[in-house]
C-alpha cells in the first residue's frame, strides 16, 4: 500500500472523535491494523517508516477512555514492534508510550492488558 494512502489513513484515524465520525476514525485504525496483520515484512518496515507509531501513540495518549480504540491501537503497535528493531527504536523516540503504557496497565480489560504487556515485553527486549 502506498505511502501516502497510509497518511491518509493514520491522518483520519488521530482526528479528534469530537470533530470526527467515530465510526470513520475506528474504520481507519481498523485498515491500519488489517495491513499490520498482513504478516508482511516489507508492509511492516513501510509502516514504520511512514511514521506510524507517533500517531498511533498520540490516540492513546488521548483516548485512553475507549477500551476498544486502545486495544486496536496496543495490537498495531505490537505487531510492528514484535519482529521490527527499527519500530522498537521509533517507539522509544516517543517518551510518552511508557507512561501510557503505564497507565493502561490499570485496565480490567484482559485483551487489553495482554497486548500492553506484548508491547512493553517488545520495547524491553531491545534494551
Amino acid at each position: 500500500l502506498g505511502g501516502g494512502v497510509l497518511k491518509y489513513l493514520v491522518h483520519y484515524a488521530q482526528m479528534p472523535a469530537a470533530t470526527e465520525d467515530c465510526a470513520f476514525r475506528k474504520a481507519c485504525v481498523d485498515l491500519i491494523k488489517s495491513l499490520a496483520d498482513l504478516n508482511d515484512d516489507g508492509q511492516h518496515a513501510a509502516m514504520v517508516q511512514a511514521g506510524v507509531l507517533g500517531p498511533l501513540i498520540g490516540i492513546l495518549q488521548k483516548e485512553q477512555s475507549d477500551v476498544e480504540l486502545c486495544l486496536r491501537v496496543v495490537e498495531i503497535i505490537g505487531t510492528l514492534t514484535i519482529k521490527s528493531d527499527a519500530a522498537k527504536h521509533k517507539a522509544l523516540q516517543h517518551p510518552e508510550l511508557l507512561p501510557i503504557l503505564m497507565q493502561l496497565l490499570q485496565t480490567e480489560d484482559e485483551d487489553l492488558l495482554f497486548h500492553v504487556l506484548t508491547v512493553v515485553g517488545n520495547v524491553a527486549a531491545l534494551e
